[in-house]
């Protein structure tokens, strides 16, 4: 059977970070290798969709960002 190309890391965490995806992995039946893994597909994920989603206002402006503060006023007036 061909072996999976899979990555081997090295990852340092807090403790509390490890206790905390160490008991949501044992609430799952899974390893914590399998939770960590688990949380980074979900991130990706919910990351993709963010960027594919639609602006959430159609007065905003295409070169506008959200979160920036705009006074409507030419640069230098």
């Amino acid at each position: 059977m061909p072996r999976r190309a899979d990555i081997r890391l090295t990852l340092r965490l807090p403790r509390e970070v490890f206790e905390a995806l160490k008991a949501a992995a044992e609430a799952e039946v899974r390893s914590v290798n399998g939770q960590i893994e688990l949380a980074i597909k979900e991130h990706l994920e919910r990351r993709r969709q963010e960027r594919q989603a639609p602006p959430e206002s159609p007065e905003r402006g295409p070169n506008e960002r959200r979160g920036t503060f705009t006074s409507g006023r030419s640069p230098g007036t």
